[in-house]
């Protein structure tokens, strides 16, 4: 599907959501940290992480 409207409109951005961007057996899904850290030198389908929400802030503000 994703091919097919990337034939349609080559420019298309395709937005990915995680929990877990690490994967075991493959590693990272994407290849660039926010902060500009190389994750993997092998081409991934997302390049970017455009935005992470550490799970240290998560726990910190349920309570």
């Amino acid at each position: 599907m994703i091919s097919h409207l990337q034939t349609i409109n080559p420019g298309i951005k395709i937005l990915g959501l995680t929990a877990t961007p690490y994967r075991l057996g493959m590693g990272w899904i994407y290849k660039y940290h926010t902060r500009g850290q190389v994750r993997t030198e092998q081409d991934r389908f997302f390049r970017d992480c455009i935005f992470e929400l550490p799970i240290r802030y998560l726990l910190d503000e349920a309570s």
